[in-house]
């Protein structure tokens, strides 16, 4: 009986998560007409490609507080919540990108360069921290108020390197690397160019992401301590693998910490996924404004209007 009750609710979920898929689909074919009306608006296409990956992001970030915890969790908590927070996110941080990618080009000097590459992630940051500190709120007892602030260094990095990864990275792989002269159609290029440097921001902001993450959750204990108990963590990984008798265990535990955290892969597989969704369906949905304008008004208007339009 209870075999069969865990295949039932399984089966529940994943006809729910299919059901809100098929929604967000409808929504981008929505969004697909409009922009075909009102080509170079991209505020609906952008927020139509975030839409479907929030729901992606979600089931994939509870799989890893689920292995990190140990604790089994909903796969789409407060997606009422979640959804709008998401697309505000990612419509601010690239907005702001495409406004100060030509001052960076611009500009002759190093460090403002820097300066602007680094500026769409730190102004997301409060967004970031508030949402995570809400959801947090059930293991932290604190104000929120005060709560948004823990971990704030570390999450500072890590928005960095997100905002680096999903917005330079992907386009200078993508333009400026032997994948640009490949015989593949854009947004295929996309999507590898959004894979690639998915793996290189989820990589490189990972242990920042524990870091600011068991901060939030236990903001008593110091950032010395959390990593110690990273460094711990690694140190049972490698015990537990068929070769620890020729390894110097406690030698290569605080480089495995760094190297090779805990949670590594799910955590690359969600950003990766997450620039694939993002970049790749926002290029498609931009990329249908390049179809002829007969073309284009014969595909959203009525035969009438455009008849009245070619004898106009």
């Amino acid at each position: 009986r209870s075999s069969n009750f865990a295949k039932r609710r399984f089966t529940m979920r994943i006809f729910t998560f299919g059901r809100r898929c098929l929604a967000l689909f409808s929504l981008c074919g929505a969004v697909r007409g409009a922009t075909l009306l009102t080509p170079g608006d991209r505020l609906a296409s952008l927020s139509s490609a975030v839409a479907v990956e929030s729901v992606y992001r979600s089931a994939v970030n509870a799989w890893q507080n689920m292995h990190m915890s140990g604790v089994r969790l909903p796969l789409f908590p407060d997606m009422h919540v979640q959804l709008p927070v998401r697309i505000a996110y990612i419509n601010i941080l690239k907005g702001l990108r495409a406004k100060l990618q030509p001052l960076a080009e611009a500009s002759q000097s190093k460090l403002e360069q820097i300066g602007y590459l680094c500026a769409p992630g730190l102004a997301i940051l409060p967004l970031s921290s508030i949402l995570e500190a809400a959801n947090a709120g059930g293991m932290n007892p604190e104000p929120l108020a005060i709560r948004w602030t823990r971990g704030l260094f570390f999450r500072a990095i890590r928005e960095i390197m997100y905002g680096i990864g999903i917005n330079d990275l992907t386009d200078h792989i993508a333009q400026k690397t032997a994948l640009k002269d490949t015989d593949i159609h854009p947004a295929a290029r996309t999507a590898v160019a959004s894979c690639l440097a998915g793996i290189i921001a989820g990589y490189l902001s990972h242990l920042p992401h524990n870091l600011c993450t068991m901060k939030l959750l236990q903001p008593k204990r110091s950032y010395g301590s959390i990593y110690a108990q990273l460094v711990s963590e690694a140190g049972a990984s490698l015990a537990a693998s068929p070769f620890a008798r020729f390894l110097p265990v406690k030698t290569l535990s605080p480089f495995m910490a760094v190297l090779a955290p805990k949670g590594l892969g799910i955590r690359t597989l969600q950003i990766v996924g997450g620039f694939i969704i993002i970049n790749g369906l926002d290029h498609v949905i931009q990329n249908l404004h390049s179809e002829p304008p007969a073309l284009r008004a014969e595909s959203v208007a009525p035969p009438g209007l455009v008849a009245e339009a070619q004898l106009a």
